[in-house]
């Protein structure tokens, strides 16, 4: 049984423009409606809140603030159509409504799609070692290399929705809520939802912790469980950092990864149980003069 789809445009019109909300003189956040700024390995695939600094958008291959993705006993579900609203509040409210359409393939040049069974498993082998043995990433990014100039590329390929999981957006007292409803998900072989936060690796280098933890560059690791109450992200002068705190019933992680041309994203994400309905969370923002 798939997911209920329900219009929203009735109370709150679609937004056609991308939707900027300033948080200061030099930081602001920009929401688009559609897959834009169409970046590197994600290019397919709808974004959240994006970070802007002096007029530079930070996010690169990053997805931005408050993106999900749906983890089936099958199948990934990633969102490559949405839509996007504003509320005409006091605060600064934008809705974006992510349909979960898309599922992760390797394209080759001479095969179209390659998506065998054995391609598959040695895939997710191979993605577990990376994510698990840090020591390993060393071997596996030559391997990363030659197969990209074989022409093996991801592409996230459309498949029938599982449904919709809708985001609201509140930029308050210089910080961003995030709301999110999974009640238009289908439920059925889901394991679970990763609630993406994520912004570009050239900028967010650093990472902190309640605990004391301060990581650099890929000390970071690509997707490690945060032990702390909060953790943060900024540049390594800390001029800029986004946090987030530890919530009842999830799972905070972090992650950052960086190959030229490949691969360029920072971020923390929280696993949700499939049972919950609505889960609220703050990225906590915070600027330093230098």
């Amino acid at each position: 049984m798939e997911g209920s789809v329900t219009s929203i445009e009735t109370i709150h019109p679609s937004l056609r423009d991308p939707y900027t909300v300033a948080l200061t003189d030099e930081l602001a956040f920009r929401v688009y409606p559609d897959s834009r700024p169409n970046n590197l390995k994600v290019a397919q695939l709808q974004k959240g809140m994006i970070m802007i600094f002096k007029g530079r958008e930070l996010v690169e291959e990053g997805v931005g603030m408050g993106v999900p993705v749906a983890v089936y006993s099958d199948e990934t579900y990633f969102a490559g159509t949405a839509e996007l609203s504003r509320d005409y509040g006091d605060n600064e409210i934008v809705m974006k409504r992510f349909f979960m359409d898309r599922i992760s393939r390797k394209s080759w040049k001479i095969s179209r799609i390659v998506n065998n069974p054995i391609y598959r498993f040695v895939s997710r082998l191979s993605a577990g070692v990376y994510r698990d043995y840090p020591i390993s990433r060393r071997a596996i990014f030559p391997l990363m290399m030659l197969r990209n100039k074989l022409g093996v590329h991801t592409v996230y390929a459309k498949a029938s929705p599982r449904g919709e999981i809708t985001v609201t957006y509140t930029v308050k007292n210089g910080n961003l809520g995030i709301r999110v409803d999974f009640s238009g998900l289908s439920r059925e072989s889901l394991r679970k939802v990763v609630l993406l936060n994520e912004q570009g690796a050239s900028f967010f280098k650093r990472f902190r912790d309640s605990k004391g933890l301060d990581l650099v560059d890929d000390k970071i690791g690509a997707w490690e469980h945060v032990g702390g109450d909060w953790a943060s992200l900024s540049d390594v002068e800390r001029t800029l950092s986004f946090s987030l705190k530890q919530l009842f019933g999830c799972r905070l992680f972090v992650g950052r990864e960086y190959v030229k041309n490949h691969l360029a994203w920072t971020g923390m994400g929280y696993e949700v149980e499939p049972h919950l309905n609505v889960l609220n969370y703050t990225v906590s923002i915070q600027e330093h003069a230098r």
